[in-house]
Order: C-alpha cells, then structure tokens, then sequence
C-alpha cells in the first residue's frame, strides 16, 4: 500500500501549481527529501517540470551513462509518470491559491511558497512549517536524524563518483606525466 501526498508550489503572483506523487508521501520521506533537497527555486521549478510522480527521490534528473525509465530505475533518482513511463504529462494549474487549497486532499500535502523559498506542509487548513515540523517533533527527529545521516552518505557517495568520473582524464593526464618525468630522470 502507497501513502501519496500533493506537491505544491505558490507563485510569487499567487498562481499555484501541483503534482502528485504516488509513493512515500509521508514525513519522514518526501517531507524530509524535500526540506533537505529542494530548497533551490530552480531544483524545485525542475521537479514540477516532471509532472506527476511514481516516487520523489534527491536527485530529478538521472545520469546520462546508466539506463532511466520506470522498470530500470537509478538509484536516488524520481521516477516520474511521463518522462519514466510515456503517460501524458499531468501538472494542475491553479489561478488563485485558494483553488489550491480547496483541490487537495491527500494525507501529505507539502507546499513551497516562492517568496519564502521555503517548504510547508498544509494541514487542517494552514501552512505549517516542513523545517519545524521535522525538527520539533520528537518523535520525528530521530527519524530525521538517522534519516539525515542516510541521505548525507548518499549525497556524498553521488558528489565523490561526479568528482572521480570528472577528474578521470585529469588524473590519467597526470600519471601520463609522471611517467613522463620518470623516464626523463632515467635517461639522465
């Protein structure tokens, strides 16, 4: 069984815009990923740009050297219904914020406010704050903190194999040379 939530964003002008994702929509998943993730306005504008989603994930777009689509998913990466799947694009458009508000109804409902740039959560009819939330609560915050921990590995593990695949030819270049300087001091 899947907890889906809403995914919103609010405009500067109070336009809306929202998507939904399918999986994980509780706190200590989406909630989290995207207080930890998606806090850049352009990261967040991408993950709209997908419309609706099968899972939210740290990552919106997946590597280009490893296969991507919705039975071969990458790792850390979202899966979406239109990109992933070939369904049509999905993403509700909202001229007032208020119709927003009146449309969503799942359990999850995590908005992002452009002129905050910051993530809530609307529940019982008010916005409350995702950050607050997921450092408050107590019994949240040691999900939070193992949880944390976990995607600080991730990031890290993803940001060492960008920086190694980046710096291959550097390095390689590099050995070249020594090797180059080696064999100079050989034949004097």
């Amino acid at each position: 069984m899947s907890t889906s939530s809403n995914i919103a964003i609010i405009f500067k002008d109070k336009t809306a815009q929202a998507i939904y994702c399918h999986n994980d929509g509780y706190l200590e998943h989406n909630g989290l990923i995207l207080a930890a993730f998606y806090h850049d306005l352009d990261k967040v504008k991408k993950l709209f740009s997908l419309g609706d989603l099968s899972s939210l994930s740290i990552f919106v777009d997946p590597t280009t050297n490893e296969k991507h689509d919705f039975n071969h998913r990458q790792n850390d990466v979202c899966v979406a219904y239109h990109r992933d799947r070939g369904d049509k694009l999905n993403q509700r458009v909202y001229q007032r914020k208020e119709d927003l508000f009146d449309s969503i109804h799942e359990d999850y409902n995590y908005v992002y406010k452009e002129s905050t740039e910051k993530w809530y959560l609307y529940k019982n009819k008010k916005l409350l704050s995702l950050n607050d939330l997921i450092l408050n609560n107590v019994q949240e915050k040691n999900v939070y903190i193992d949880y944390r921990q976990y995607l600080i590995e991730v990031r890290l593990r993803k940001e060492k194999e960008k920086i190694l695949k980046e710096n291959k030819k550097i390095i390689t270049h590099i050995d070249l040379n020594e090797s180059i300087t080696k064999s100079r001091i050989f034949k004097i």
